[in-house]
């Protein structure tokens, strides 16, 4: 919780920096690519033998 109040009090419109967007697309990126590989793991992996 923060000690005072943001100066902008629809702090969410604020529209992103470039350098902050791009950091929010990789990650998002990084959680498919982890998602799809737990899948294909299960099925392909040698664990299941």
């Amino acid at each position: 919780m923060a000690i005072t109040s943001p100066s902008e009090r629809l702090w969410w419109k604020t529209p992103l920096h470039r350098v902050e967007l791009i950091w929010i697309l990789v990650a998002f990126f990084w959680g498919l690519v982890m998602f799809f590989m737990m899948i294909y793991w299960h099925a392909a992996g040698s664990q299941n033998l």
